[in-house]
């Protein structure tokens, strides 16, 4: 059993029941999303501390205080999804050491999901995926998040659960949308860079530039696609560049 395994399998059900799936998005293996709320996934094949420090908030922001001494400090008061989700294999995990996991995540207010498993009687009521089905009733789970997780404008195809993987940041959707207009137009300047809100050093002065100086536009300079850099954000996310680079040229006609 892999990560990624465990991802596939939980993206088909969440998808079957009107999810959208967005893998490797803010910090989280898998983000769902469906009528405003989300749900934040954390898979792991083993039932240890690392997944569920994984799942909790960042909290050197809130050193001094404890999630149940003084929740004020965290409910509503931290940035993130709605609900946070441990999911790990039902086999393989010895079932004193799932029995721990399923008490500290109730605890800590983290759900929990076993691959291949619904919620049985006698089993714990924060398990399973009936949070897939209707979360609006699952009230003591709901971390009310100040502000919740970004999410792209595209749906990433990108691997969940793998080693090193690539991620869709808000960043690198800023440059595809930089990179899909200088393909359309032939060039892009630094007026560009700012209407995108992107900072245009990275892509004309590191040590492997993506654009190169191709003249003027009037006291503006121009800058141009260079170079096959792999890790040039429309080489990394070549499904979702196609996305930005029909809306540059969509932007062209109208202009």
């Amino acid at each position: 059993m892999k990560e990624d395994e465990l991802c596939n399998w939980l993206i088909e059900e969440a998808k079957s029941r009107g999810w959208t799936c967005y893998p490797e998005t803010s910090s989280w293996d898998i983000l769902l999303v469906r009528n405003g709320v989300q749900i934040g996934i954390q898979a792991k094949v083993r039932a240890n501390l690392k997944v569920i420090y994984q799942t909790l908030p960042g909290f050197f922001k809130y050193q001094g205080a404890s999630m149940l001494s003084k929740p004020e400090q965290f409910r509503g008061k931290v940035p993130g999804p709605d609900f946070r989700c441990v999911l790990v294999p039902s086999a393989g995990i010895a079932k004193d050491t799932m029995k721990s996991l399923h008490k500290i995540c109730n605890v800590l207010g983290i759900w929990t999901i076993e691959m291949g498993k619904s919620r049985n009687h006698g089993q714990p009521r924060h398990f399973g995926l009936g949070i897939l089905d209707d979360p609006e009733q699952i009230t003591d789970f709901d971390w009310h998040p100040n502000e919740k997780c970004w999410f792209p404008e595209v749906v990433p195809d990108l691997p969940a659960g793998v080693p090193h993987p690539v991620s869709m940041t808000q960043w690198k959707q800023k440059a595809l949308k930089l990179i899909a207009r200088a393909e359309v137009n032939g060039f892009v300047t630094s007026k560009d860079a700012k209407e995108i809100d992107i900072n245009f050093q990275r892509f004309k002065e590191s040590w492997k530039p993506w654009m190169e100086y191709v003249g003027k536009e009037g006291r503006i300079h121009k800058y141009a696609l260079t170079g096959d850099d792999p890790k040039r954000p429309d080489r990394q996310c070549p499904e979702e560049y196609l996305h930005f680079l029909e809306e540059a040229r969509k932007s062209k006609e109208e202009s």
